[in-house]
């Protein structure tokens, strides 16, 4: 649950001055809890449903401003996960085993379309127009152009329904979740369609990934 977004970035300059480089800088909070955050990397705007709600937001971080948009046609009950793929935001939770969200961003539309996973989780990312989920140990990608999915290789530890994904180079990162010990971590590389146990995360981990060029990397090291 996200009450407040904590940035740290250069904004217009009809805004505030930026802060110095590597320190935090408060902003605007969120009308409501926020969960289902996600950012449009074409625009850097960053949207999020409403925590145990329908509510959907829109922030424009130049701006520090919030705006509401359409109600989200799913309810979340207990947190949830959001991709981006081609100007649509895809919604996901993890009491909701047969239905996604699905955000038209040009429009400022929803429609709804069956879970590929089904089973209900907040595990999702997106790489290359493909979305990618995980619960347990069952993992698929799935194409939403073409409304086909392919399951994938298990992964080495049973992902919580409250865990995370992130890609970065090829290769999609992911955490156990939910505070499990120890708090397990992985690495699935695309093209051979194979896992790789990492060193564990430092603390538990809960829902939600995000990989960053300057952070992921070499700091995982394989075991």
């Amino acid at each position: 649950m996200i009450t407040t977004v904590v940035l740290s970035l250069a904004v217009s300059s009809t805004a505030a001055a930026a802060p110095a480089v590597g320190t935090f800088q408060k902003r605007a909070s969120s009308p409501t809890p926020v969960n289902n955050v996600v950012v449009d990397p074409t625009t850097n705007m960053i949207y999020a449903q409403q925590f145990e709600g329908k509510k959907f937001y829109r922030y424009n971080p130049r701006t520090n401003k919030w705006t509401t948009l359409a109600n989200a046609p799913i309810k979340q009950v207990n947190n949830g996960g959001a991709a981006y793929v081609k100007g649509k935001i895809y919604t996901v939770y993890p009491e909701n085993d047969s239905q996604m969200g699905v955000y038209d961003i040009a429009t400022g539309t929803w429609s709804m379309i069956t879970n590929p996973l089904g089973t209900g989780t907040g595990d999702i990312t997106s790489h290359m127009g493909l979305l990618y989920l995980v619960d347990g140990t069952d993992f698929i990608s799935y194409d939403p152009a073409t409304n086909t999915t392919q399951t994938l290789a298990s992964p080495p530890f049973s992902f919580e329904a409250w865990g995370g994904l992130a890609p970065y180079k090829g290769v999609i990162y992911g955490q156990e979740g939910n505070g499990q010990q120890p708090p397990n971590f992985g690495a699935y590389d695309i093209a051979t369609d194979t896992w790789r146990q990492l060193d564990d995360l430092p603390g538990a981990g809960v829902l939600g990934a995000r990989s960053e060029e300057r952070r992921v990397g070499k700091e995982c090291r394989s075991r």
